[in-house]
Parts: structure tokens; sequence; C-alpha cells
């Protein structure tokens, strides 16, 4: 039986949804400061999905957030979208179509299962690219939440961190490097790594039962 692209799309959408929420759940820590996996379910989308479904993906991934699932780093619920973190949530949906957009431009007919480690390292640099916006809106975000006094407990942590490992005492630089910069490389070189491994190895599986041409 073979099924149409749109269905295939639309399943890989629900796999990239899932992927995200996984990658959040996955969560270790570098001293006082937490990362996650979440940044692999972007690269896939964009990888896997053209922009408006790698869009998409993540905008269920939103939705199922905002319904109560605890789904993300915050837990679920509304108010997870509009709390300090959700310059970067919103920005999930932008990333992964920037990055689709990215890609197709790049490898144009070639498919992935066909790339060049050349290509991997420019699929690597493209992600980079990608990833860009999402951390000035989300470090913007932050910042603007951490100078409210509802949120002194927020600002107190940012800046004694920021000092404690960088020596850091001003709020704007503790959200600079502790809202991007401390989480940009470990985004790049592993999740996006990740994803790209993945990615491929999806693809070959779609092609190996007829499922992608």
């Amino acid at each position: 039986m073979r099924y149409s692209r749109r269905y295939v799309y639309e399943v890989l959408v629900l796999f990239c949804c899932l992927a995200t929420a996984l990658g959040a759940w996955i969560r270790f820590y570098l001293g006082p400061v937490p990362f996650t996996l979440q940044n692999v379910g972007i690269a896939l989308s964009g990888l896997l999905l053209p922009p408006s479904y790698a869009a998409l993906a993540q905008l269920l991934y939103l939705a199922l957030i905002g319904v109560g699932l605890p789904l993300s780093t915050q837990g679920g619920g509304i108010h997870v979208l509009f709390g300090y973190t959700a310059g970067y949530l919103w920005m999930f949906p932008v990333a992964s179509a920037l990055y689709s957009y990215l890609v197709r431009r790049y490898l144009r007919s070639r498919s992935l299962d066909r790339i060049s480690r050349i290509d991997i390292v420019v699929l690597l640099m493209l992600s980079a690219v990608a990833i860009v916006p999402l951390y000035i809106v989300g470090t913007l975000v932050l910042y603007l939440y951490a100078t409210l006094p509802r949120y002194q407990g927020l600002a107190t942590w940012l800046t004694n961190v920021a000092n404690q490992i960088f020596g850091l005492r001003s709020l704007g630089a503790a959200c600079i490097v502790l809202g991007a910069l401390v989480f940009y490389p470990q985004d790049v070189f592993m999740d996006h790594v990740l994803g790209i491994a993945i990615a491929i190895s999806v693809t070959k599986l779609l092609k190996a039962r007829g499922l992608l041409e």
C-alpha cells in the first residue's frame, strides 16, 4: 500500500512534536545550569519536513503544552506559554521553518540519505544560523520578565549564578550568558548533530519502506 506524501508529512509532524517533548524531559546539569535536548526536535522538523509542516510540528507541541500536558521544562498549561521562557517556545516554529527553508535551498532536490560529510557540516552550520532568532527573542523576553518585581527570584538566580561562574553582575549580561551563550554550543554540537543523524536514519527507513521517493 502506498501512502501519499501529505500523509507521510503528517506522521512526521507527530514524530517531530514527540521528539521535542521527549527532549524537554531529558535534562542534565552542568553546575546549576540545566540543559535539555529540545533542539533535537527543532532540527528534525527542519530536516524532515517542508517549512509549513516544520512550523506545524512545533505549533502542535505548543498547543499540547497549552492544554496542560507537561511537555516543557516548565511543565504544562497556558501560563507556560506566557512565562519567562515563552520567548524561546514561541520561536520554536520560526526556527524550525527557517531551518527547513535553508536546508531545502541548500540540498535542492538531493535527499538526506545521499549527502556527503561536507553536506553534514553545512547542515550543521545552517542549523546554527536558524536558532539565532530563537535565542535573540528568548533572551529578550527572559530579561524583560527578570526586571519585573514579581520575578525578583529569577533575577536573583540569574545574577548570582552569572557572578559565581563568570564574574558578571549585570542582569542584562547574566541573561545573555545564561539565556543564550551557555546553551548555544550544546544545541549545535549535541542536539543538532543528533538531529541530523536521526533524520538521515529516518529518511533511509522511509525510503526502504517505499514511503519516500
